[in-house]
């Protein structure tokens, strides 16, 4: 059962977001699919640039608000959990986002083509398992 309900909520293809949120107004979304649809408005688009050897001046600036967006939906996303079908491991799973969100924001605004691509690995690689428990 807990895995039908958590899979309906964080369901594979999220189409975007109901509006563009900064990471300020974040903090107001008490919808979880909602969340989730931020997340990954911001997130998967990355993914796909992890393999990059380098990155222009506008992508590492990109990956810096990428990481501070992550920042504030991981914080989002520790309300949530204890709540119904989430136990407290959905919160240790957002902890880790947040830190590897913060390593991503820290690359980026170093400019640092290799900590870039660990960060979205790393972040990728917490977003797969935490989707294997509660999807």
């Amino acid at each position: 059962m807990r895995i039908i309900v958590v899979a309906i909520v964080l369901s594979s293809c999220l189409p975007k977001p109901q509006k563009e949120y900064t990471p300020d107004e974040v903090v107001s979304i008490n919808d979880l699919k909602e969340l989730m649809r931020v997340q990954a408005h911001h997130a998967d688009p990355q993914f796909g640039k992890r393999e990059q050897e380098s990155f222009s001046d506008a992508e590492h600036a990109d990956m810096a608000e990428t990481g501070k967006m992550l920042q504030a939906t991981s914080a989002r996303i520790k309300g949530f959990a204890g709540k119904g079908e989430l136990d407290d491991g959905f919160a240790k799973y957002a902890a880790e986002l947040g830190q590897h969100a913060k390593a991503l924001e820290d690359a980026g605004t170093a400019k640092d083509a290799a900590k870039v691509r660990g960060a979205l690995e790393s972040i990728r690689t917490t977003c797969k398992s935490c989707h294997g428990v509660y999807r």
